[in-house]
């Protein structure tokens, strides 16, 4: 629903902390999350950046959100770039 609905005009950055407190441990919960910050990065990178910079995400959907955005053809390469260097402070 949220990447349907709310990346979009109706994005806020309180979504991105409403998607990382939500319940389960589940492999398909922590990939909905991958994939949803995935989508976040190709439409709202800059909110995205600066929140995957301070938050506590969950180590593997960290890195599983930047695998996917990088795997993107909508993320420019010096964004790749950039998501590359913060996999490396993470």
């Amino acid at each position: 629903m949220l990447i349907k609905y709310f990346l979009d005009d109706a994005f806020d950055v309180s979504h991105l902390e409403m998607v990382r407190v939500a319940n389960g441990d589940d492999y398909y919960i922590k990939m909905a999350k991958a994939w949803y910050y995935s989508f976040a990065f190709i439409k709202h990178y800059g909110e995205t950046l600066e929140y995957f910079k301070t938050a506590p995400i969950d180590a593997w959907i960290f890195k599983k959100s930047i695998q996917k955005s990088k795997e993107s053809y909508r993320i420019s390469q010096e964004q790749k770039e950039e998501l590359k260097e913060l996999l490396k402070h993470e």
